[in-house]
């Protein structure tokens, strides 16, 4: 079902449209990230993202995307601890 996808993606901490598409839904434009209107970010996190895409290897900004989440994911449990 849809909504289980959709349940597991945020359980997993992943785009929703990797687990319909896996599943054969069609993605659903509301979890489409590059819809996201630039100029409606913070300038700090446009710098992260020019940084980001200016990897031209899909495989290596992959890889340093995975590790950005990786860090966020252990910061955030950090906090969690320490709010114990």
């Amino acid at each position: 079902m849809r909504d289980a996808c959709i349940a597991l993606a945020d359980h997993f901490g992943v785009n929703p449209n990797k687990i319909l598409e896996a599943a054969g839904y069609e993605p659903l434009r509301f979890f489409d990230r590059r819809i996201v209107d630039p100029a409606a970010l913070p300038p700090d996190v446009n710098r992260l993202i020019d940084k980001v895409m200016a990897f031209e290897d899909d495989v290596v900004r992959e890889k340093i995307v995975e590790m950005l989440l990786q860090f966020i994911n252990l910061q955030k449990q950090m906090r969690e601890e320490v709010s114990r």
